[in-house]
């Protein structure tokens, strides 16, 4: 209360006095007036003395009544002016709790009024756009729109304005300096007491640099696969180069016979000229055609000389003009040719400076003797070597990458007699790849700090909601709270198990999208399984006076499978309690049967249904669907997206039928299997046992925890027990109190305390007393984590907030367990 308020309640204190006393000297002197005209009137009519004293009591009588009731108002009013101004103090509090989240919240938060003007601008609004709050009070949308963006704004705002529900979009906006940023946008109407619009809230979040990150790793994604079709497009032509060298040089081969024979011929005929020639110089006809016949021979010689000497020319362009290394060697390692581009990297101007060098010639000696001791291997082993990686220089020099292919050459008889190679330069590849798989670490690292994040604020919420709950469940066994009380309690019990849905629900959504969920199959009775849950959803269906009905068509050979039972539950309970939401007076029908070899469940409502155009999308995260009869259903939209998630975990898959006005029928499968892979089955012993009546007299439990208000909630829990209660805050502190007290039969130990955590601590407690049961709690809630807590530290494990029924359940079966191991040991 501040001095202004305190004034406020001095004065109004004050003037209730001046108004008591002013009301009874009224009353006081009224009645003294009425008292002497009785007496005159008495004397006048000389009434008897007693006639009088009478009536001056009955005046006086009336004065002291009407006194009290003034008393009575005053302290009535008194009493309803300090409920008003606790209740009024209560407001500004919550009031200024909810503006200090407003500003220190990461996201930016603005308010606008119904002419889309400026009437919040949060801290984080003040970085993302650079104007500050002064700036920007009363202004116009506008100044942070781009001008395409403006149109999509105003129909937004129609949108809102119309209360057809929150939009949600991602945009290009302007900041002060003039910078293009792209903002994502959760926008709402804000309403009235009586339901009207009167302005828009929106949550921004800057995403520009994720963006531009999608944006180039898309980029290189694009970049590697018109690499990798480049190198498969190469691969081709390299083959059908081989292929045509290895005709040319058959034709070659034709050639030079076909010449040698000619020659011979030619050699022949001359020596027979030179034979004949005396014989001849007579006959001029016979040594011109003789001639002729020469001259003949030679043309022909000549122009396959010079078809083959195209044919080589075409063969070389052809080569020169592949963008990879090319080229060839003989059995000595001697290089017979070559294309441009290899010429150019051996340091050789021409393609014909390189043929007839090797490579000692060419290259460094380490490098030359790598290259000569490849070829031997394929020459040898008659094995080519295809896409092969190597590396030139070293990181401070600068690395440079190859990929390799080398095969051996083979004539007409299948001889080797040499070896054809090629390589590419790809170290612009590799270092893509290595950006690519930099980048793809960045991304996992940040869902993993995402993940740790949100495992972190389950915990921090889950900590105070356990005090919450804990005495709510405590203020819910009392019996002399009246009725409007019990509703209270009710109310925020069950506004606390809705909070921390949705803490598991934001939870349970991140672990799925980065793969962090681990399945645990055990063996089902799916008849059972499904006849469990019966009860609980018929109670839940009563508030909308619906009606629950189960319908199991499986063969008796089919009732068993091997599922994660925990997981399968957790989406049959999202869609009947999505079944029940949306239906009023209606029928909501769940089952199984067994459809082309796996179960397929399913959960039929005759409810509001589902829009043709949202069945595609029903299943998106954050998506809520309603109707004005029953809107603010409550939840964050993750349901149905956690259930997608968990039936692809489980095998299957999952899909709706809908038509708005008649209902809906969400299905899902699971593959059947009965066989189990090293998993046991665990079965709850705990159910149905009486919670009210537990007597721990002549049991010390330790209680270790650091939170003081967690300390009062078991505290409270176990008062009726009898059992005796030792505090510890630290592990530390519960170690040495079990050095000091060997009487502590149980301890409850929290696992995230200060000093020494409660891993540590039970570690060592077990080393000095390895019988004492000890049973974690905490408020880390995944499910995985059970398996690391229940090792040979623990004996239990407790999920904050701590539940009654599970709590007392859980110590009654330790301390049960340490009696029956202390009477064997006897």
């Amino acid at each position: 209360m501040n001095k202004f308020q305190l004034k406020g309640h001095n004065f109004m204190h004050y003037f209730w006095i001046i108004f008591f006393i002013w009301s009874v000297l009224i009353g006081f002197f009224a009645n003294i007036e009425r008292l002497i005209q009785v007496n005159d009137v008495t004397q006048s009519n000389m009434i008897e003395h007693s006639a009088f004293n009478s009536v001056l009591l009955a005046f006086i009588v009336l004065w002291l009544v009407g006194s009290i009731g003034i008393v009575i108002g005053y302290y009535l009013i008194i009493t309803w002016y300090r409920k008003l101004k606790i209740t009024t103090d209560e407001l500004e509090a919550a009031h200024q709790k909810h503006d200090l989240h407003i500003k220190n919240t990461p996201l930016a938060v603005l308010e606008w009024d119904l002419d889309f003007n400026v009437t919040r601008w949060n801290k984080a609004a003040e970085n993302i756009f650079g104007y500050s709050e002064n700036e920007v009070l009363g202004k116009y949308s506008s100044f942070i729109l781009t001008e395409n963006v403006r149109p999509l704004a105003d129909e937004i705002l129609e949108g809102l304005l119309a209360q057809t529900g929150g939009e949600r979009s991602t945009n290009d906006n302007l900041t002060k300096d003039g910078a293009l940023i792209t903002c994502e946008w959760y926008n709402t109407p804000l309403k009235s007491e009586n339901g009207e619009v009167i302005g828009v809230t929106s949550l921004v979040q800057n995403i520009t640099d994720r963006k531009q990150a999608e944006e180039a790793l898309l980029q290189k994604n694009h970049e590697l696969e018109a690499a990798e079709e480049e190198i498969r497009a190469t691969n081709e032509e390299l083959v059908a180069t081989n292929n045509a060298l290895k005709n040319n040089m058959h034709e070659l081969e034709a050639a030079e016979e076909e010449v040698r024979a000619s020659n011979e011929e030619l050699i022949a005929t001359n020596g027979t000229l030179k034979a004949n020639m005396r014989e001849l110089e007579g006959t001029d006809e016979i040594v011109r055609s003789s001639l002729a016949y020469l001259e003949e021979k030679n043309e022909h010689l000549i122009e396959k000389e010079n078809a083959l000497n195209n044919a080589n020319k075409m063969l070389q362009l052809v080569i020169d003009h592949i963008p990879e290394r090319v080229f060839w060697k003989d059995l000595d390692s001697n290089y017979l040719g070559c294309n441009k581009n290899f010429a150019l990297d051996a340091g050789c101007e021409k393609t014909k400076d390189a043929i007839g060098k090797n490579d000692m010639e060419l290259y460094e000696n380490h490098l030359a003797q790598r290259y000569r001791l490849l070829d031997f291997e394929i020459i040898n082993s008659g094995l080519a070597k295809i896409n092969m990686e190597e590396t030139e220089g070293d990181e401070t020099e600068g690395q440079r990458f190859f990929k390799t292919n080398r095969v051996p050459i083979r004539d007409d008889q299948n001889r080797i007699i040499g070896v054809l190679g090629t390589y590419e330069d790809i170290t612009s590849l590799k270092k893509m790849q290595e950006d690519l798989v930099a980048s793809k670490i960045k991304a996992e690292e940040s869902d993993r700090l995402k993940s740790s994040f949100l495992a972190n604020m389950s915990h921090e919420i889950r900590t105070p909601m356990n005090g919450i709950i804990g005495f709510s469940q405590l203020l819910s066994v009392e019996t002399k709270f009246d009725e409007n009380t019990r509703e209270y309690i009710d109310i925020i019990m069950s506004s606390g198990e809705q909070l921390l849905s949705i803490v598991d629900d934001i939870l349970n959504i991140s672990k799925i999208e980065t793969g962090q969920v681990t399945v645990y199959n055990k063996e089902v009775d799916v008849t059972s399984f499904l006849q469990k849950m019966l009860p609980v959803f018929e109670l839940k269906a009563q508030n909308n006076n619906n009606a629950v009905k189960l319908n199991i068509n499986i063969p008796e050979s089919k009732n068993r499978v091997v599922t994660d039972a925990t997981k399968l539950q957790q989406v049959i309970s999202n869609m009947i309690t999505n079944a029940i939401k949306f239906t009023n007076n209606g029928i909501v029908e769940y089952g199984c049967s067994f459809q082309n070899g796996a179960l397929q469940f399913y959960v039929k409502d005759n409810g509001i249904g589902i829009l043709k155009e949202q069945t595609a999308k029903i299943f998106d995260r954050f998506l809520q669907l309603g109707k004005t009869a029953i809107e603010n259903q409550g939840g964050v939209g993750l349901g149905l997206s956690i259930c997608r998630g968990l039936v692809s975990l489980l095998g299957g898959e999952i899909w709706v039928e809908s038509e708005e006005g008649l209902g809906s029928t969400f299905y899902f499968t699971i593959p059947f299997t009965d066989q189990l892979e090293n998993d046991e089955l665990h079965t709850n012993t705990n159910k149905g046992m009486n919670t009210d009546n537990f007597n721990f007299s002549g049991k010390t439990i330790l209680i270790a925890e650091d939170d003081i208000t967690n300390h009062k909630v078991l505290e409270h829990m176990l008062f009726d027990t009898k059992a005796t209660l030792i505090k510890a805050y630290n592990g530390k502190e519960a170690v040495e109190l079990i050095k000091a007290q060997q009487n502590i039969d149980l301890v409850l130990m929290d696992i995230k305390m200060p000093v020494m955590n409660g891993y540590d601590a039970a570690l060592e407690i077990k080393a000095i007393n390895p019988d004492i049961p000890i049973i974690a709690q905490t408020a880390f809630a995944l499910d995985e984590n059970r398996d690391e807590f229940m090792d040979d530290r623990f004996n239990d494990y407790l999920t904050k907030p701590i539940m009654r029924e599970v709590f007392f359940c859980s110590i009654q079966k330790e301390l049960n367990t340490r009696e029956i191991l202390k009477t064997s040991d006897i």
